[in-house]
């Protein structure tokens, strides 16, 4: 965990601990997982996340608190070296996120709520997401960027569950999402966060929880915000995917078709790893 003080310029006096990152942990038998046209080691995508974390300066201090999703194997490596809660595995990393600030609420004044493949990129990163998120009192949560869906079947799924009838569902992609406790406070007296057990739980699309996470922010009145973290603060998956044996480094996206074109930025910001 990392643990300092800084000078707020809105506080005078020094404060501790106020941002947590949620991070879930969940490495599938034999480490792996299929996605379709990519092929994940999931061990190694959190071991080089964490990696990125000690890396990087981050411009503010903030706590790493990893989110046991009842993993089958290897959660004693990181929870060894990171504070890690346990849970039941239902609703996938949005219901780790959700555990999450139900545990911790009284422990911190912001979140920032992350995948496992999602990891800074640059020093300062989290000081420019809580200088973005800090501008404008409107803003409710920021994410990487900001997703439209129309009528189709998995947004009207939400609609009903929700009990809305928006024309059009907005919600951050889901890699990751910074808010603060006092806007989830709030949400709490709505509602709380909406999280459903999904597939193979029950036969709603793991996507259900991705465009249902943040409406009830919407509902309150606030913005979701986009923030281009994918030049300046955070990768996705097609950075930790490909042979990691491969001659041309750990970090080159062989199988990971979306992002063939990133190669040149991964091994620009990576190449510190290549020999861990």
């Amino acid at each position: 965990m990392r643990s300092a003080a800084y000078n707020d310029p809105k506080h005078p006096v020094p404060l501790r601990d106020r941002i947590a990152c949620i991070i879930p942990l969940y490495i599938p038998q034999g480490r792996t997982k299929d996605y379709g046209h990519f092929i994940e080691d999931k061990f190694e995508t959190l071991k080089m996340n964490l990696a990125c974390h000690q890396h990087y300066q981050s411009g503010l201090p903030y706590d790493i608190i990893l989110v046991n999703n009842s993993s089958p194997q290897d959660a004693d490596y990181f929870a060894d070296q990171y504070r890690t809660l346990d849970r039941k595995n239902s609703g996938y990393g949005f219901g780790a996120w959700k555990y999450a600030w139900e545990q911790l609420k009284d422990d911190y004044d912001f979140f920032l709520f992350t995948e496992d493949d999602i990891a800074p990129t640059d020093n300062g990163w989290l000081a420019r997401i809580f200088r973005r998120f800090d501008q404008d009192p409107l803003t409710g949560a920021l994410g990487n960027y900001v997703e439209a869906h129309g009528v189709d079947p998995i947004s009207s799924q939400v609609l009903r569950l929700l009990g809305s009838t928006r024309d059009v569902v907005y919600c951050l992609d889901g890699g990751w999402t910074f808010t603060s406790t006092k806007i989830l406070r709030q949400v709490d007296k709505i509602g709380g966060l909406p999280v459903f057990p999904c597939q193979p739980e029950s036969e709603l699309d793991a996507t259900v929880n991705e465009l249902a996470f943040q409406q009830p922010i919407l509902e309150l009145g606030y913005w979701l915000d986009s923030f281009d973290g994918d030049h300046y603060i955070i990768h996705g998956s097609e950075v930790f995917t490909g042979d990691l044996s491969s001659a041309e480094g750990p970090m080159a996206p062989l199988i990971n078709l979306n992002a063939r074109h990133k190669i040149a930025r991964v091994r620009e910001h990576f190449a510190w790893y290549e020999n861990k």
